[in-house]
């Protein structure tokens, strides 16, 4: 099957048919034909890198312009490169799914309203709606969660039966409004998922309201519909500036790299406001490549890779 109709992990294509074994003569195989049915559904694969010397584990960024080189050596499909402040991260725990969380990150786009959440996790889901991932966001520093941001079942959700539609809902806390806007960036037999929300869902009337200059603080918690297990960060928070990111790319955040090209792109790192919200570096989510143990903190497996990039900012 060509390679450019095979599908990502976006869109499965299949390759049905029968093979037919026809004895040459009636004294073969006494004469019986055999009929062997095959079903094939094949996935092209990326393999974006951060190369260059730029964004290996050990390498760290700086405050100011970085120049980073993306390839896609020998990548089948097209790879992307989705770039978040990484929040969160924990290890791989045992007994757990693919709601084993392993790290979560934000990022976010003032002049068009709209932030985006991100996780990844060390095993990979089958359908992304077999699991709840809740983030749970302070607006306004006082310690106490706001709205919840769920990555969860459309059906589910809205008339407590699952349809298999990953959406992303947006509930205000204190008085209970809920909101859908966006589906669910996530796609099948993956382990990285991003969740989109417009910035009037963290500004109920009624609730709390994010404001330019208040970091949001974030934590995460993951609930298997599969089997009833559940994960979190424990007692860990993250912080974010939705009207001040601490760090911009050239691409606007997301790279796109054809198989065997090379991009380049610039990282952008507010030091000032990097030591504010403090990261822990950057969070690379790639929906196509296959994940490869041992690249990262954030790589545990699955077909999606979370790629993770160290960041050094003295503090004054």
């Amino acid at each position: 099957m060509p390679v450019a109709t095979a599908g990502d992990s976006a869109a499965f294509h299949d390759v049905a048919g029968v093979i037919t074994l026809t004895p040459a003569s009636s004294g073969d195989n006494n004469g019986i034909t055999l009929r062997v049915p095959y079903y094939l559904v094949p996935q092209a694969v990326s393999h974006v890198a951060i190369g260059s010397g730029v964004g290996d584990a050990g390498d760290k960024l700086t405050a100011g312009n970085n120049p980073v080189t993306l390839t896609n050596k020998k990548g089948a499909a097209t790879g992307t490169a989705d770039w978040y402040a990484w929040g969160l991260k924990e290890g791989r725990s045992k007994g757990l799914g693919s709601d084993d969380l392993v790290s979560a990150g934000a990022q976010s786009y003032p002049a068009d309203q709209i932030a985006v959440f991100a996780l990844s996790v060390a095993r990979p889901w089958s359908n992304p709606t077999e699991d709840e991932f809740d983030f749970f966001v302070d607006v306004n520093a006082d310690g106490t969660p706001d709205y919840l941001v769920a990555a969860v079942d459309f059906g589910l959700v809205t008339a407590g039966d699952p349809n298999g539609q990953p959406v992303v809902a947006v509930f205000a806390l204190k008085t209970g409004d809920g909101s859908i806007d966006f589906l669910t960036g996530a796609n099948f037999n993956g382990n990285s998922m991003f969740l989109p929300v417009d910035f009037g869902q963290l500004c109920v009337t009624g609730n709390p309201c994010i404001s330019s200059g208040t970091p949001i603080t974030y934590t995460v918690s993951s609930f298997s519909q599969n089997d009833g297990t559940s994960d979190d960060f424990g007692a860990q928070t993250a912080s974010y500036d939705l009207f001040h990111p601490a760090f911009t790319t050239s691409s606007g955040g997301f790279d796109v790299i054809p198989p065997n090209a090379t991009v380049n792109d610039t990282v952008s790192i507010d030091g000032a406001q990097w030591n504010t919200v403090n990261p822990l570096g950057l969070l690379v989510l790639s929906q196509n490549n296959p994940s490869r143990t041992g690249r990262s903190d954030a790589d545990q497996g699955g077909n999606s890779e979370a790629m993770t990039l160290k960041v050094k900012i003295p503090k004054k």
